[in-house]
């Protein structure tokens, strides 16, 4: 059109990375220190980023693992954050950088153990990550009936991230068997900035918490050599509290599959299904149960497969997400049963 902005977004840079690595039985170090230097024409700066990272290895012996990872992080954003106009990125949404380019360094640190015992198949790790963001920047937001609205200011704040990680594996060989659970604990605490008017009424400061808690459980089992079942899991419990005390909704969350497979001589068997049990953010809670079904037979060069897919016909669902400060709601339409054959040879 004849009244688009334009803007340059070109750019020139150039980047180093020397490193250095150190190992003695069972001992490894090594370092890196990347830098990297970027002109942005179009408004006319430049940027000098650097990322530094260490990280230490010790190998007790065949079952321990201990490692130690540190690294300080000077980051930014990219061309299109300096242009200074206002730009529509979907039919409701508006977005201004107002031409600051968010700068941010980040202090970061992780403590890792492992052990492992392949002779009894068991296998366990545990990480601890911690990490704090110093910014110059912050996103003000502003939500109306039908416009979501997002402009950058200059507003020094930090963030603190604070990361739990275990891991536990075990199997059992004479009953085929194989179990294992993940876990892991997030809590981060930040600033937002937050409008619930226009000009000139200013923006609210405000702190944010926000903590997720999950759980993994996995199991695979083939009790005999034609049959074989899996399941899987993910359990998630989260919540954000803004200010001192008032929070949004707590949010619990579950997905489990189940898959099973039985080949009898020249015929294959595959059932699978899965549920969903969301919290949504009125307290309400959905659910959802979808099953797929399909079977093989082979002969020779032959090959027949006949299949159905949501067996159940279910075709809506709905789930709640938390972005640390917004709730959001989607509706998904999903498609209706389906079936299928087919019919194959090998010349």
């Amino acid at each position: 059109p004849a009244d688009a902005l334009a803007y340059d977004a070109s750019s020139l840079a150039a980047h180093a990375e020397p490193q250095l690595e150190w190992e003695r039985g069972g001992l490894l170090l090594s370092a890196r220190a990347p830098l990297r230097w970027t002109r942005y024409f179009g408004a006319g700066r430049s940027y000098l980023l650097y990322s530094p990272r260490l990280y230490l290895r010790y190998r007790h012996d065949y079952h321990w693992k201990f490692s130690l990872y540190g690294s300080l992080a000077r980051e930014a954003g990219h061309a299109l954050d300096l242009c200074p106009y206002v730009r529509r990125t979907d039919y409701r949404t508006l977005t201004s950088t107002a031409g600051l380019m968010p700068l941010r360094t980040t202090v970061s640190g992780q403590l890792y153990a492992e052990y492992k015992n392949t002779v009894q198949e068991f296998f366990a790790t545990l990480t601890l990550t911690y990490s704090r963001g110093f910014h110059s920047t912050l996103a003000e937001q502003y939500v109306s009936a039908d416009t979501l609205a997002t402009v950058r200011r200059a507003q020094a704040n930090s963030t603190d991230t604070w990361t739990l990680a275990s891991s536990l594996s075990k199997g059992v060989f004479d009953w085929r068997l194989k179990v294992s659970l993940d876990l892991e604990l997030t809590s981060h605490r930040g600033r937002q900035l937050i409008r619930t008017a226009l000009p000139p009424e200013p923006a609210t400061l405000q702190d944010f918490r926000y903590d997720c808690l999950t759980a993994t459980p996995k199991l695979t089992w083939a009790p005999v050599p034609c049959l074989e079942a899996a399941y899987h899991a993910t359990l998630a419990y989260s919540s954000t509290r803004l200010g001192g005390s008032s929070g949004l909704q707590p949010l619990t969350d579950l997905v489990q599959r189940l898959s099973l497979s039985v080949t009898l001589g020249r015929m294959e068997v595959r059932a699978g299904g899965e549920h969903y049990r969301n919290a949504l953010g009125d307290g309400t809670h959905l659910s959802l149960l979808l099953a797929d079904v399909s079977a093989v037979w082979r002969h020779d060069r032959w090959r027949v497969e006949a299949g159905v897919t949501n067996l159940f016909d279910r075709t809506l669902y709905a789930g709640t997400a938390y972005t640390a400060v917004q709730s959001r709601t989607d509706w998904l339409r999903i498609r209706p049963r389906e079936l299928s054959v087919k019919v194959s040879f090998q010349f």
